[in-house]
């Protein structure tokens, strides 16, 4: 695991969200996930308000909303659902990132002297 907080700026999101009054949601991948953040956010703000579920069927991803929702209302997702239900786009997306691409040349050049004796 990477560990680079993006679950707990959502969270820290969500607390500031209700706070302002608004609906908040977090939506995850799995319901195990879900009770695990609201158990997170209840340990620290037991009166948060905020809702963690699994992302429902009718979730509109082109808008990040569920149709029909009222306008108070806040859709946050956890990167990891985004991930599971995105994953092979994002690869595609980050196929050919530069560090990447620097990544593949350094082995394509550790290479070379092997192949090159081979010969």
């Amino acid at each position: 695991m990477r560990q680079t907080g993006r679950t707990s700026r959502l969270l820290a999101e969500a607390v500031r969200l209700a706070a302002e009054e608004r609906t908040v949601y977090v939506l995850t991948a799995t319901a195990e996930h879900a009770r695990h953040l609201w158990r997170k956010l209840n340990s620290t703000n037991p009166q948060h308000g905020i809702k963690c579920e699994i992302v429902p069927p009718n979730f509109d991803w082109s808008r990040m909303s569920v149709p029909g929702s009222h306008s108070n209302c806040v859709w946050l997702v956890d990167h990891y659902a985004i991930e599971s239900r995105f994953g092979v786009i994002l690869n595609m997306l980050h196929r050919f990132d530069a560090a990447d691409i620097t990544k593949e040349k350094e082995e394509e050049k550790e290479k070379r002297p092997l192949l090159q004796g081979m010969t």
